[in-house]
């Protein structure tokens, strides 16, 4: 199903979505897919996930807080040789080291980048690229129906989606917004953290205090904002079959 034409097909289960900031399943999923019509090519999905199962290997090992991991020597011939140029600097060009420079034609070490040294942020920063390009590839075949059942997930990933370009020109922390902080704590935090999927926020960086992540607290930096979308989106991929 083109993107499109979701919109029309959702009528028969109501124009506006719960969970969804009172939009349409078409206008949401036009806002998260934006290239939605420009469908991936079997061979550069089946890479994206290749490359995504890799790069959770490192998500257990990269440090939380300070310094950095490093691929294995393995890893680091398929990353440079293989995924950095078919899937960052050709294909689909997803945002890794041109997400910090501004150049999406110069190579660079920075993100994950040419010399497979990466932070906790940059690392998730791909991740979350990574797992949302998977997701606009199954939503194109994803009927409304299934869509709609994950209100909360797509309504919430639309919601944090305003907040990737404060970054990375914001270096501390930023805070959601009127309406956003209220969905957040009401809706979205007890529907997917602490129910329904249990998604990781909080306690991946510091299970006994719940201001770590977005957090009850609302205020974060970009490693964890990169890092909820990741796992949302990866639950968004998950839900999709």
């Amino acid at each position: 199903m083109d993107l499109k034409d979701l919109s029309g097909a959702a009528t028969g289960f109501g124009d506006k979505m719960p969970g969804m900031g009172g939009q349409d399943a078409g206008a949401m999923l036009g806002n998260l897919f934006p290239d939605g019509g420009q469908k991936a090519s079997q061979e550069e999905f089946d890479k994206m996930q290749e490359c995504a199962a890799m790069l959770e290997k490192y998500v257990p090992r990269v440090p939380k807080n300070s310094g950095c991991a490093r691929f294995d020597p393995q890893d680091m011939e398929r990353w440079l040789n293989d995924y950095f140029k078919t899937l960052v600097h050709g294909g689909p060009q997803l945002p890794d080291d041109q997400f910090y420079t501004g150049d999406s034609n110069a190579v660079s070490n920075i993100g994950i980048g040419s010399d497979g040294e990466f932070t906790c942020e940059e690392l998730f920063q791909f991740l979350y690229r990574l797992f949302k390009a998977i997701s606009g590839y199954k939503v194109q075949s994803a009927g409304a129906k299934a869509v709609m059942q994950n209100a909360d997930l797509f309504g919430c990933a639309d919601m944090l989606e305003k907040y990737v370009g404060r970054f990375p020109k914001t270096k501390g922390c930023v805070k959601l917004e009127g309406d956003d902080a209220k969905d957040w704590k009401e809706r979205y935090f007890p529907n997917l953290v602490e129910g329904g999927p249990k998604l990781p926020d909080y306690s991946f960086f510091k299970p006994s205090d719940k201001s770590y992540g977005i957090g009850t607290d609302c205020n974060f930096s970009a490693r964890e904002l990169f890092h909820f979308l990741y796992r949302l989106y990866k639950e968004i991929s998950k839900q999709l079959g």
